[in-house]
């Protein structure tokens, strides 16, 4: 049973990828941005099947990857959440790179940190934490510093409202970057050390697929500041 929704989902996103191949659809950042969504559905699915209590407070949410069982951690599906990350880590970095020529050099900073982003978050899900815990976590810490600093960098060069949101939501993700690297602090301890990283992760995946809507009703004059 656990097999056929996990197999479910893999067929859904090959599906989805196929759809857009046979239908010539357009392949634009937004596109890719707005897809950051499946993280959010992948974790969730990925949860389902989890064995042992899991706390979105307590668990990282790289325990879901782990492909060895633990007293503490066993997520059978953990092929389908590190197919996630390194998917998640193509569509960052695929619409930073589409982005790259159609945007103004001023933002190719922000663009050339969402590359660093997604390129982190790729080898995150190659090694899982189980795997080698060294690699893992500069590669999570490169995902989550680039997704910072690139939304804050990117943020201040776009136009109306969503600049201020942007640059809001990269100071709280990277404010809760500094706390993790710290331990977590008096902070971690409040909310949980998960909670504190699913502000990181989620910042991060909820603003590009924000990023994606927003420029996808922006015309090209309208996207930068002014």
């Amino acid at each position: 049973m656990s097999f056929g929704w996990q197999s479910a989902y893999l067929k859904l996103k090959i599906k989805l990828v196929t759809t857009i191949i046979k239908t010539n659809l357009p392949v634009t950042s937004p596109i890719l941005w707005i897809a950051c969504i499946q993280f959010f559905i992948a974790e969730q699915v990925v949860r389902f099947a989890w064995t042992l209590p899991y706390s979105f407070a307590t668990n990282y949410i790289s325990d879901l990857g782990a492909d060895a069982c633990s007293a503490a951690i066993c997520s059978p599906w953990h092929t389908l959440m590190n197919a996630s990350f390194v998917l998640q880590g193509i569509l960052i970095a695929g619409g930073a790179a589409l982005a790259w020529g159609q945007w103004r050099p001023v933002q190719r900073v922000g663009l050339a940190l969402l590359e660093i982003c997604g390129l982190g978050v790729i080898v995150v899900g190659f090694v899982p934490e189980n795997a080698n815990q060294p690699i893992h976590n500069m590669a999570a810490a490169a995902h989550f510093l680039g997704g910072g600093f690139g939304i804050i960098a990117l943020g201040v060069t776009l136009n109306g409202w969503f600049r201020w949101v942007s640059v809001i939501a990269g100071v709280l993700v990277a404010a809760a970057v500094f706390e993790l690297g710290s331990g977590g602090g008096t902070i971690g301890q409040r909310i949980g050390i998960g909670t504190l990283e699913r502000i990181a992760a989620y910042g991060i995946a909820g603003w590009m697929v924000a990023l994606g809507v927003w420029s996808s009703f922006q015309p090209s004059s309208a996207t930068y500041a002014t």
